[in-house]
């Protein structure tokens, strides 16, 4: 009978020490069964205006990882399909939880010296990880020259309003003088001295404010042209450029935390 109940209890190590292994194994099994994650990154440079104090690129950071930047790339690239295949989920099903998505496989670093922010994809597929990071860098540059001509707009407006009164105070008495001028060559020999003089003087007086009223709105859209050359870059904070395009990268690497 002792002998038995030893044996009963080898069997039950055994057994269990079989099942230890067989659990190890399948983790081995699974982790080696991770698909290949590759990184693509683009590059980007703020072009900082040296008349003002340089603004920090946190608040870019914050802009480029923003819906109003993302939004567009998940609805342009096809993201939303690609990706929901690769969980394998239904599309539908994934769509309100695409920009979460996106976010993660997204790494952005900054580079203080230079302006420049890094915009790095991580995804299974090494094209569209290429692909993303463009996008973005695309919609990121597109928003902030969006959001400088909106500014520019609102700075100018009282100065377009301005030059907007004094062309029509040009036109209106560029349309008086032609009035004037038209009725001193009809009634050329009709009128009383007296009252040819007080035409003549006049017209005098109605070319006068038209030289006046021409030399102020030169003046004016002269000056708005130069403001609207300088605002946008001005209030924008610099442009945006594209210093580097993200390639299709050739070998996979490990995801980092971030």
């Amino acid at each position: 009978m002792k002998n038995n109940a030893n044996l009963i209890l080898l069997a039950k190590r055994l057994c269990l020490y079989l099942f230890t292994a067989l659990g190890l194994v399948c983790l081995l099994l699974s982790c080696s069964r991770q698909p290949d994650i590759y990184k693509s990154a683009a590059l980007v440079e703020i072009i900082q205006n040296k008349q003002r104090t340089p603004k920090p690129l946190n608040l870019e950071i914050d802009r480029i990882s923003s819906k109003q930047v993302l939004q567009p790339v998940i609805e342009q690239t096809g993201f939303i399909y690609y990706k929901a295949k690769q969980l394998g989920i239904d599309a539908q099903t994934f769509k309100k939880d695409a920009y979460t998505a996106l976010i993660k496989d997204l790494e952005l670093t900054i580079d203080e010296r230079n302006d420049q922010i890094s915009i790095a994809i991580y995804n299974e597929s090494p094209t569209m990880a290429a692909q993303l990071a463009n996008a973005i860098a695309v919609s990121y540059k597109s928003l902030h020259l969006q959001l400088a001509k909106t500014k520019s707009k609102e700075y100018l407006k009282p100065y377009e309003d301005k030059l907007n009164e004094h062309r029509e105070k040009f036109l209106t008495d560029k349309k008086k003088v032609a009035t004037l001028s038209a009725s001193l060559n009809h009634k050329v020999g009709k009128s009383t001295r007296a009252e040819a003089i007080k035409e003549v003087m006049a017209y005098d007086s109605a070319i006068s404010e038209l030289k006046t009223s021409r030399a102020i709105f030169e003046q004016s859209e002269l000056r708005f042209q130069e403001l609207l050359k300088k605002t946008e870059d001005t209030l924008g904070g610099g442009p945006i450029l594209i210093v580097e395009e993200a390639q299709i990268p050739l070998e996979s690497v490990k995801k980092t935390t971030h």
